[in-house]
């Protein structure tokens, strides 16, 4: 019984010790393909480093900022997050902070108008925005009226519907004595010194003068968007 089962004994010991040969040998293979993929990575990033690219290796650089805020995200309300300070503390330099919070406060006045393009451009709910960018949805509605009221402010680059008012001082206060709208492309300032000058041509002298300016339709509502007025 023994003599017939040894053949098979055998048979299983070749078998495994050609399966560990193999598995070595594709171990070496691999390890072998890592060498040379790490090696060709480095040489094409000395390659692209020398011939002036910023980013030779295609690194995120705002990975280590990501990781910063993704920590402080998870530990700011956490009886941590004194430690998490610390730990960030020994790893910024001065110079580290200085740029950090130059680059927050750049991207907080930029802000704003991120808000009107993921609006206006890319079709995103206010909603998606929110979450997108970690604020509630109401600071997002806020921004988008401002940012929209202020898309609308004449700059004279476009057409705008201007409307006017010219006031002669009498009787120690303004009187006002022509009102008009038109379809204007200069700006407010220009057109308010523009109808200033025109108007104290033809005015008696020493006439104190005032013309206002609006976007049509908001004189009810807004204050004037120019304002000229002669010298005492």
């Amino acid at each position: 019984m023994n003599d017939q089962q040894q053949p098979r004994d055998i048979e299983g010991i070749l078998d495994r010790a050609h399966l560990t040969s193999n598995r070595t040998a594709a171990d070496r293979l691999a390890a072998d393909m890592a060498a040379l993929l790490t090696q060709y990575e480095r040489e094409t990033v000395a390659r692209r480093a020398l011939a002036g690219d910023p980013n030779p290796s295609d690194a995120d650089p705002l990975d280590y900022v990501r990781t910063i805020a993704d920590n402080y995200t998870r530990h700011r309300d956490l009886p941590d997050a004194e430690s998490m300070y610390l730990e960030l503390a020994a790893e910024l330099t001065l110079d580290d902070a200085r740029v950090i919070r130059l680059a927050a406060e750049a991207v907080a006045k930029a802000t704003p108008r991120l808000i009107y393009l993921a609006a206006e451009e890319d079709g995103k709910t206010a909603a998606a925005i929110a979450d997108e960018l970690g604020v509630t949805e109401s600071y997002v509605y806020r921004v988008l009226r401002e940012q929209r009221a202020a898309e609308s402010q004449p700059d004279g680059t476009k057409p705008w519907d201007a409307f006017w008012t010219i006031e002669r001082w009498e009787d120690g206060r303004w009187h006002e004595f022509a009102a008009q709208s038109s379809r204007r492309m200069d700006t407010p300032a220009t057109l308010a010194e523009y109808l200033l000058n025109r108007e104290q041509e033809y005015a008696a002298e020493g006439a104190r003068l005032r013309v206002r300016v609006w976007q049509f339709g908001t004189s009810e509502t807004h204050p004037p968007l120019a304002e000229a007025t002669t010298a005492q």
